[in-house]
Parts: structure tokens; sequence; C-alpha cells
């Protein structure tokens, strides 16, 4: 392998990783206030679960919204903006669940729709997410059935974020042609100073 590719690939996953690490250590030193040396441990644990759970939740959230038949009807052939604007757009304003959602076929280079902040947003996928996107989709087989989805963190060009994606799948059988290529629903939390903080505040450590 030479040099040059090597570093192409590695270096930003061990950026991420750095960040992932500052970022538990950072929510260690928030869940621990009051607490002795003895309760580190217990900390670094309680942070894990947090961000195990933040994790899943949006994990859950991203499956509920792909595994519907509204959501297949809407998301192959013409992607159909409207359905995508009514069903997201205001949840990324207010960010109560999620910031961002993207819809992506299979390749993972471009957005085929998208909000951010109540607006559209349709980025380059390789320019926001680096290869990472892409390599998360290819974790799924090539085919229109249901999947659990993949979770990961993810240093994108707004941050670090929670990265969950969901292949889209109607719950009515033969609904979708099946030489259809399969398309993904991608939902971010940003782990964003305040998010972090919640988190903080809900798996607080106490004395």
């Amino acid at each position: 392998m030479h040099v040059r590719y090597a570093v192409a690939i590695f270096l930003p996953l061990l950026i991420a990783s750095v960040v992932v690490v500052m970022l538990t250590l950072d929510l260690v030193a928030r869940v621990s206030v009051g607490a002795n040396i003895e309760d580190r441990k217990r900390s670094l644990q309680t942070v894990e679960s947090a961000l195990s759970s933040a994790q899943q939740n949006l994990g859950r959230f991203v499956s509920d919204n792909a595994y519907w038949d509204a959501a297949a009807r809407a998301s192959y052939g013409t992607l159909d903006d409207s359905w995508l604007s009514e069903s997201f757009a205001t949840s990324t304003e207010d960010g109560s669940s999620y910031d961002i959602v993207l819809v992506v076929d299979r390749q993972a280079d471009a957005a085929l729709g998208g909000y951010k902040s109540g607006e559209s947003f349709k980025p380059d996928i390789v320019e926001y997410f680096g290869p990472k996107l892409h390599r998360l989709v290819q974790l799924f087989p090539e085919d229109l059935e249901y999947h659990d989805p993949e979770v990961s963190i993810m240093k994108t060009a707004d941050g670090l974020a929670i990265v969950a994606v969901s292949p889209i799948v109607p719950t009515t059988e033969g609904l979708l042609a099946p030489t259809e290529r399969p398309r993904y629903l991608v939902m971010l939390r940003m782990l964003t100073n305040s998010f972090v903080q919640i988190l903080a505040d809900q798996y607080v450590v106490q004395d």
C-alpha cells in the first residue's frame, strides 16, 4: 500500500477516534462533578451508557421512519421532496430528536434530498462525511429487505455527530419493484456542547 493512500485512509479515522476520546473525557468531567477519585470508573461507565443510549435512540428513530410504506413511495424513482419536507423539515429545525436528515442511494456520494435546520440540504457526501458514510451504507446487503440500522459516531463538516442509517423499505410486500436499488434514510444528531450537557444532566453521578 502506498504511503499517501494509507494516510488518506487512516488519518481521518485517527482524527475521529481522537475526537471521540475527547468527547468521552469531557462527559466524564461533567458527570463526575462532586465525585471522588473512586467514582471515576463508575463515571466512565455512565458516559459509555449515555452515548450508547443516544445511539440506540437515534437508531430506533431512523428505523421507524425508514420501514414505512409512505417513505418507500416517496423515496424511489423521483424523490418526493414535499413528503420529505412535511415529514422531517420541522424536526430538523427544533432539533428535538435529530438535526439533519438525508436520503442517499447505494453509492452514497451525493444526497438525493435532505433537510438541516428546517432548510433544504443536499451536501456533497464525501466533502461532508469523508468516506465514512459510504462505508456505513455498504454494511447493508444490497436488497430491499428490512435490516437493523447501522449507527456510528462520525466527524462531519459541522462537527462530531451520531449518524444512523437504515434502508428505506415498505412494510407492504410487493410495493416496490424487485429491480429497485435500495435507498437509505440517514439521520444525524450533532454532538454539540448543549446536547452533551443534556446527556451529562441525564446521567449525572452524585456523591
